[in-house]
């Protein structure tokens, strides 16, 4: 919901996000060998910032995941960035339970 997180919470780790996304994500190729997408792993660890946002158990990113869940364990299993550039192509469709072996 867009009244899950303060606007300015949002901006301040948004504005960093991007920056992070930029200089730090992989560039993964499609089948015709353009840049579709951009990874950028471990995210948390490339900022302080993002890093205290991410692990914020009492904010409301945490407690909203903890009422889907139905539980309040919860930990990060891993952290990711997927992000695009301006012209880049759509991503082609995949499922990602198959592209990564999930059962």
């Amino acid at each position: 919901s867009r009244r899950l997180l303060q606007r300015e919470e949002v901006e301040n780790v948004s504005d960093t996000l991007k920056k992070i996304l930029s200089q730090h994500g992989r560039r993964a190729f499609g089948d015709e060998g353009t840049k579709e997408v951009r990874f950028t792993f471990a995210v948390h660890e490339l900022d302080s910032g993002v890093a205290k946002f991410v692990a914020d158990k009492q904010g409301r990113l945490w407690q909203q995941a903890a009422d889907f869940a139905g539980t309040e364990k919860l930990c990060v299993l891993m952290d990711r960035g997927f992000s695009k550039d301006p012209g880049d192509p759509e991503t082609h469709w995949h499922r990602d339970d198959e592209a990564i072996g999930l059962p």
